[in-house]
């Protein structure tokens, strides 16, 4: 297995996040990208979807574009090849 090339300090930043940005989060139930949000919410996390494809997604506000969120979050994004990303 290999090592994870984070300090501690990077991964402890990690478990403090509390609002969250999804971009690319989806409403179809099967995708990563719409039951790891869904898994996230149940877990105590303010999930903030972004789709410009819909208003609302899990009964949360989905906005077009991150730069439409007026509040400090963490950006997590889900590339096409359903894989995750922090930014």
């Amino acid at each position: 297995m290999e090592k994870d090339k984070h300090n501690d300090d990077e991964i402890k930043k990690i478990f403090q996040m509390n609002d969250i940005a999804v971009v690319g989060m989806s409403k179809n139930e099967e995708k990563p990208a719409h039951f790891v949000p869904k898994y996230l919410i149940s877990q105590g996390y303010n999930i903030i979807p972004v789709n410009p494809t819909t208003n609302m997604i899990l009964n949360k506000k989905s906005y077009s574009s991150v730069s439409e969120i007026e509040q400090k979050f963490t950006l997590l994004k889900f590339l096409e090849s359903q894989k995750m990303s922090l930014m």
